[in-house]
């Protein structure tokens, strides 16, 4: 089982439709939720961190990625699905990058072999 990938519209929605399925945009309005993508071994260059593969799926929040500092040692190099209910599309299941140390629920995958 890992983190879960989000590599095209499609996948996207395969998990807006089982969130739905489980009852948990129901009962969550807003929430952010770590998936697999990441940019931990070469700053501002994705990858999936379940496949390796790099992130070709532009679903981010306006002005995301931006790599804000926090502080001196805290940098934003994982990534998160968001969703705001009525806040539009910009926080609509959109990618933003957030510090790996951040506590957050979290949706995995299970790779079919």
């Amino acid at each position: 089982m890992f983190l879960v990938s989000i590599r095209n519209g499609e996948e996207r929605e395969a998990v807006v439709r089982y969130l739905a399925s489980i009852n948990y945009i129901q009962s969550n309005k807003e929430f952010k939720l770590w998936i697999s993508a990441n940019d931990l071994a070469e700053e501002g260059v994705f990858h999936w961190g379940s496949t390796g593969e790099q992130l070709n799926y532009k679903n981010w929040r306006d002005g995301e990625p931006n790599e804000y500092v926090h502080d001196r040692c805290t940098c934003e190099d994982c990534v998160i699905l968001e969703y705001i209910d009525g806040a539009g599309l910009n926080y609509n299941y959109t990618f933003d990058d957030r510090p790996c140390t951040r506590q957050f629920p979290f949706i995995c995958e299970t790779m079919l072999e």
